[in-house]
């Protein structure tokens, strides 16, 4: 089996019992990336879709969220989401808000995002991290009180394909390289 995740071709393959999961063009493959993968070819899950949106945080019933209080009384800026609004900032700055909104434009597209809405610059994102587990992406530009953001809604199923954990892990490996794809773009 082949499958296409963040830009590169895998192959998976069961021989002898083991399953064996590597990029199809021999690259060095991460070890989130290849358990990721495992576990979606492995995975029980039927159906497809339904195309109806939910933040990560939904699938832990609040437990995880990037919304909870720090120990200052303030948001907690933690993980991903806390490493995604710094890499954004840091990408963006200086930029206009439709400066911003081009540049991740830009981004999405090398990605293999489509825009979700038809306007001048889109605003939300479409993009298939697996055949079984679309998303969609949100961008806000800056304004006077707040810095530009990013939001991933991930298909209600996406569930029934992994658990919380494995979840958690696709979410981290999206991120990992949305911020690369960031980072890339404005070197150009």
């Amino acid at each position: 089996m082949e499958i296409d995740f963040l830009g590169c071709r895998y192959r998976l393959s069961k021989k002898d019992g083991a399953f064996f999961c590597g990029a199809a063009d021999g690259q060095e493959t991460g070890l989130d990336a290849r358990s990721i993968l495992c576990y979606y070819a492995l995975s029980p899950a039927r159906g497809e879709p339904l195309f109806d949106f939910c933040l990560l945080d939904y699938f832990s019933r609040g437990i995880c969220s990037s919304n909870r209080a720090g120990p200052d009384g303030g948001t907690a800026k933690q993980g991903w989401d806390g490493r995604l609004k710094d890499a954004l900032s840091t990408a963006l700055r200086g930029l206009s808000p439709d400066a911003e909104a081009a540049c991740f434009a830009a981004a999405a597209h090398k990605l293999g995002m489509t825009p979700a809405e038809t306007s001048r610059v889109p605003r939300t994102w479409d993009f298939r991290l697996l055949p079984k587990v679309p998303v969609q992406v949100r961008f806000d530009e800056s304004d006077d009180e707040y810095p530009p953001g990013i939001r991933v809604y991930y298909d209600k199923t996406a569930i029934l394909v992994f658990k919380f954990e494995p979840l958690a892990v696709l979410h981290s490996c999206f991120m990992r390289t949305l911020i690369r794809s960031l980072n890339r773009n404005m070197q150009l």
